[in-house]
């Protein structure tokens, strides 16, 4: 089921997700399709949101039900700034994977992102399909 505080984070309202969060709102609560509050902040590119999220202990780890987390979801929507707050800031992993062992770095090359692609390899991304 999707939240208020989803809906907070899908449209980058930061006032109403700090409120949401103070009053006991979970920012790891999943919705139908697994994803988080992050994941909607990362796919929609708001990274106040993001950062928001990130400090009030959202994982930047967190699978959905297709095995992606929020960095596999800024890389699929070319959120190159996105990636930056998730790999800078918060210290996410750049070779993170998911269930079926994709990296960021395959999602953007799949999507044809090159922008995204330089960023991840900016980050030492690996180019190699396993570790």
């Amino acid at each position: 089921m999707k939240t208020l505080l989803h809906v907070a984070a899908t449209n980058g309202h930061l006032a109403i997700m700090e409120y949401l969060i103070s009053k006991g709102a979970k920012p790891d609560v999943k919705d139908k399709k697994g994803r988080t509050p992050l994941h909607r902040a990362a796919e929609k590119g708001h990274g106040d949101a993001v950062k928001v999220l990130l400090r009030c202990g959202a994982s930047m780890y967190s699978l959905d039900k297709e095995g992606k987390m929020p960095l596999h979801v800024a890389a699929q929507n070319s959120h190159g700034h996105i990636l930056k707050v998730l790999l800078v800031n918060a210290g996410a992993k750049v070779n993170a994977v998911t269930k079926e062992l994709v990296t960021p770095l395959h999602v953007a090359s799949q999507r044809g992102n090159n922008e995204v692609a330089q960023e991840l390899l900016h980050h030492k991304a690996t180019q190699r399909c396993s570790e």
